[in-house]
């Protein structure tokens, strides 16, 4: 089990990223920001998806479970690719940014940066 955040000052946001562990672990983890319904609601999402992006809704920052490390094989490095995305346009639809023609590169470099993020703590995370 890996987990770690990546602060995005600029955009006043973290994302906590949780890798691999069991259903009690993401349990254990996600009681900092949910409890009963909602909390077996995002465990019934990870399980049936592999993996989610969500946003915690008192705090705004985003949270990206995934079952397994990107590491493991090319499936779970497009899982990653994915849930980039939807933090990527979390992110930016809450100041605004619309997905443009001329916004199109932002997207793209913030997802980038997200995505290294992720991948350089990989090697580096907070084994727990």
């Amino acid at each position: 089990m890996i987990k770690f955040s990546i602060r995005l000052s600029i955009y006043k946001t973290t994302i906590d990223v949780f890798i691999g562990g069991t259903e009690d672990d993401r349990k254990e983890f996600l009681t900092r920001f949910y409890d009963g319904d909602n909390l077996k609601y995002i465990i019934d999402e990870v399980k049936a998806n592999d993996a989610t992006t969500i946003i915690h809704h008192k705090t705004e920052n985003i949270i990206i479970l995934l079952n397994e490390s990107p590491k493991t094989n090319n499936f779970w490095m497009s899982i990653l690719v994915h849930e980039t995305s939807h933090a990527t346009r979390k992110i930016l639809q809450r100041i605004n940014t619309p997905y443009t023609d001329e916004t199109e590169e932002v997207y793209a470099y913030l997802q980038q940066f997200i995505f290294e993020e992720i991948l350089n703590n990989l090697d580096n995370g907070q084994s727990a």
